[in-house]
Parts: structure tokens; sequence; C-alpha cells
């Protein structure tokens, strides 16, 4: 398995904000990442202000066109949004283990 990440820092505080980021994310991008090959799961996790997608692919080719992806959505939508990325890792799984 092939893992993107990306860390968006001081994207909101505002729960309302935060919940419209969630909605425009699955309505929007989620689908887009699902079209590509491999598509294994999609999590985001909120830490403070800070937002940290992770995209999980069986190939690493689909995992690198991920970042493409969400980079073309967040600028689509960044004005009223999201900030820049801020950080971006994309690797092997070396470890997996869920029950």
């Amino acid at each position: 398995m092939f893992v993107s990440v990306r860390r968006y820092h001081n994207v909101t505080n505002d729960p309302a904000k935060v919940e419209e980021l969630r909605a425009l994310s699955e309505e929007e991008l989620l689908p887009v990442f699902k079209e590509n090959p491999g598509f294994r799961g999609y999590h985001v996790v909120k830490n403070g202000g800070d937002l940290v997608a992770i995209a999980i692919f069986d190939n690493r080719e689909s995992a690198l066109r991920s970042i493409e992806q969400a980079a073309a959505w967040v600028q689509k939508i960044s004005d009223e949004h999201m900030p820049p990325v801020s950080d971006t890792v994309t690797g092997e799984t070396i470890i997996s283990h869920s029950v």
C-alpha cells in the first residue's frame, strides 16, 4: 500500500467551517480519489486549527496523482476555505494493522 499525507496549517477552529470543508471534501474530492486505480481509503484528521489528509492506494502512481488532484481542488476552493498545503509525504506503507 502507498499513502499520501498532506498537512494544512491554520485552516480554521470554527466548527461550522470545519463541517463545510468536510462536506465539500466528501462531495468533490473523494469521488476524484475513488476514480484512481487501487483506491483504498481517505481520512482527514483535525488537530487544533490544522487538518491532515491521508489517502491510501494500492500503487505509488495513484498516491502521487492524489497529491496533484488535492492541490487542484484546494486551489479551486482556497479563497474561501483552505490555505495551500504546508507539507506532503508520499510513501510505501511498511506496517498496516487494523481490527
